[in-house]
Parts: structure tokens; C-alpha cells; sequence
């Protein structure tokens, strides 16, 4: 009797003291996952938290009523109109838009993700800029256009390569946009 009640104990203790072992080891883990996670719902969520409320056949930019969030967005299609910008260009247009808008950095990151998304929703760069420009002027009649051009020379004096020929049409897209000769 004694010899079947240590064959079942053994039977059944080693696997769930191994579960255990291997439960209390991978909790790290688990808890690095959560974290990633959780990044990436924040990530998915930073439009509603920035007011944008879905309307039917309403486009994303044409609900923004904050300047300081499509000027953003021209910037971050701007220095992603003919390439794929590099880490130091975003960081240096993130540094502008917190000086120009007296903010901190983190909240600056945030205008810049949330107008990387204005102006991804937009279609292409070009798309993004012709009426992130309409909506902008539309707002204010052109008050923002000297802030933009800062944020922008700012973050292009930085930038190790000039203005592309995209980059030139853009600005000269915008003085007309903002009725500027």
C-alpha cells in the first residue's frame, strides 16, 4: 500500500512542483509582456485621448480645431515627405514644437505622434500638407504661419541634408495656401 501511495505522490507532486518552478521563474516575463502591451494600447489610444471623437464622412483633420496639433501634423508629413526621416530629425522637430509651443518634451512627443497620425490619415505626404495648409489658414486666417516656418527652419537647419525639390513645391504650396507672395 505504502509503495502505491509514493508512486502517485511522485506521479503527481513532480509535474506540479515543476509548474510551479517554472510559473515563479517566467513571472518576470509575464510582466515585461504586460508592459509591451500596454505601450502599445496606449499607443492605439492616443487619439481619443487627444479629443477625436469618430464622425460619420468627416475627415480627422477637418475636426481639429487646435492649431498647435495640425501644425504638428504639417511638420511631421513635412520631414517625411521625401524620405523616411532619421531618429535626430524627429527629435530635433519635437525640440522646435516644444519650444514654440512652451511645453514640456513628453508633450511635445505626443502633438508629434498624434500629427504623424493627422497626417497618415491624410493619404500621402503631399496629400497631408495641402490640407493640413487649407484647415490651418481656415482656422486663423494665417496667425500660425510664422510659428510653422520656425518650427520647420528649425528642424531643417539641423538636418544634415537641404531642402528636397518636394520639400521646396510644399513651402511654395503653403504661401499660396496662406494667401503669403
Amino acid at each position: 500500500m505504502k509503495g502505491w501511495f509514493n508512486a502517485i505522490s511522485r506521479l503527481i507532486g513532480n509535474p506540479a512542483g515543476r509548474g510551479i518552478f517554472w510559473y515563479i521563474r517566467h513571472r518576470g516575463a509575464v510582466g515585461a509582456i504586460e508592459d509591451v502591451v500596454d505601450v502599445a494600447q496606449e499607443a492605439r489610444n492616443a487619439p481619443r485621448r487627444m479629443r477625436f471623437k469618430k464622425n460619420a464622412n468627416t475627415h480627422p483633420v477637418e475636426q481639429s480645431d487646435d492649431t498647435d496639433e495640425l501644425i504638428a501634423a504639417f511638420c511631421a508629413a513635412f520631414i517625411g515627405i521625401s524620405h523616411l526621416p532619421d531618429r535626430e530629425t524627429q527629435q530635433q522637430c519635437i525640440r522646435s514644437i516644444a519650444r514654440a509651443f512652451n511645453t514640456t518634451t513628453p508633450d511635445a512627443e505626443e502633438l508629434f505622434a498624434y500629427g504623424r497620425w493627422l497626417a497618415e490619415e491624410c493619404g500621402t505626404a503631399d496629400q497631408a500638407m495641402a490640407r493640413l495648409g487649407k484647415r490651418l489658414y481656415k482656422l486663423d486666417a494665417g496667425k500660425s504661419f510664422p510659428q510653422l516656418m520656425t518650427i520647420l527652419s528649425e528642424t531643417q537647419n539641423t538636418s544634415s541634408c537641404s531642402l528636397t525639390s518636394q520639400q521646396k513645391e510644399a513651402l511654395e504650396r503653403l504661401k499660396s495656401d496662406f494667401r503669403i507672395q
